[in-house]
């Protein structure tokens, strides 16, 4: 399963206009070495090692193409060994492994091309590469538990003008931001897929709304995820307010930087008119033991952001700057591991 898998994941790589820019034939991004960081935490080095070369062979005779081999092994072997080594090391974390991974496995790729092009020139392409990189391995083996803010009788916040409830559109976002995720290798679980209350049908109104918000944390810890976001909408007296922002947990540095990175992607990716910065609040649902941050995406009660909110193709950019910036905290959280380690 987990080698068919990994050859899905190759095969889609196709896709992807990498020679446009490195013209060396055989080169891919190294998005299977997904299932290889899995593989490696998840049932030990010698599978890991079976399943590589069980997907580089089956690769390579699907191409029919023998130089195909040589770069699949080089690439998957260099990243399989380098992140295995370096997952024995407790200072560094699984996102850390990862991003070594694929700078790993494009320096091997760099010397397949050495190899089947008898020349140095592969070695200008090798900068570029590894910062492709930082993006490639950065989400790979990440787990985000995303929290659609409400459900059920709790609509929250609601439009002044169209009438759509905060939980709906907190519910769509969702769904968005999941999409661009899973695009770039994370593995997401969700609080709630419908309109529902997450609390039990008989619990007393007034302990209601906690076990709700309780019930998101549990999901989020059932699930090993390494961080919850929970979405939802903003709303104010004044028609004026605008602007996404982010809540962490007080005392919390890694919601902190979360935070930041996040806010920080909001505003680059959607341009507000209005911007705002990340801040610290008292949240229920920030209580879990992962780093968890509260994206307000925007105001319902301005009547231009609403129409923004209610937008599919904003809230697809919601999805990527989401996105964006759990990579750019990923690669913060990376490099403050090796500055650690060091």
């Amino acid at each position: 399963m987990l080698a068919a898998l990994a050859l899905a994941l190759s095969y889609m790589e196709s896709f992807f206009p990498l020679a446009l820019i490195v013209p060396l034939p055989g080169v891919k991004l190294g998005l299977a070495n997904i299932v290889t960081l899995y593989a490696l935490y998840a049932i030990g080095f010698p599978s890991a090692l079976a399943i590589l070369l069980v997907r580089c062979t089956l690769g390579a005779l699907f191409a029919g193409n023998a130089s195909a081999l040589l770069f699949s092994l080089l690439g998957g072997l260099s990243a399989l060994f380098v992140m295995a080594l370096l997952s024995k090391s407790k200072k560094l974390s699984i996102f850390g492994v990862s991003i070594a991974g694929a700078a790993a496995h494009n320096c091997g790729q760099v010397c397949a091309a050495l190899i089947t092009l008898g020349s140095t020139a592969p070695l200008y392409y090798l900068p570029f590469l590894l910062l492709v990189s930082l993006f490639t391995g950065a989400l790979s083996g990440l787990i985000v538990a995303l929290d659609p803010g409400h459900g059920g009788y709790d609509g929250g916040a609601r439009a002044q003008d169209s009438g759509r409830w905060e939980k709906d559109v907190a519910l769509e976002i969702a769904l968005e931001v999941e999409k661009a995720l899973l695009a770039r290798g994370a593995q997401v679980v969700l609080t709630r897929r419908e309109d529902v209350c997450l609390a039990d049908g008989d619990t007393a109104s007034k302990t209601r709304k906690r076990e709700d918000l309780q019930k998101r944390i549990d999901i989020a810890e059932a699930a090993d995820a390494d961080v919850l976001l929970s979405i939802h909408l903003n709303e104010y007296r004044s028609r004026e307010e605008s602007g996404p922002q982010v809540f962490y947990r007080h005392g919390s540095d890694q919601g902190r930087l979360l935070a930041g990175t996040l806010q920080q992607a909001l505003l680059d990716g959607l341009k507000p008119s209005r911007e705002r910065s990340a801040l610290a609040g008292d949240y229920y649902v920030l209580g879990g033991t992962m780093p968890s941050v509260l994206v307000e995406c925007g105001f319902l009660s301005n009547p231009r952001e609403e129409a923004l909110l209610l937008d599919p193709a904003y809230q697809q950019q919601i999805g990527q700057a989401i996105a964006d910036g759990l990579e750019a905290y990923e690669v913060l959280l990376a490099r403050t591991g090796q500055e650690d380690a060091a």
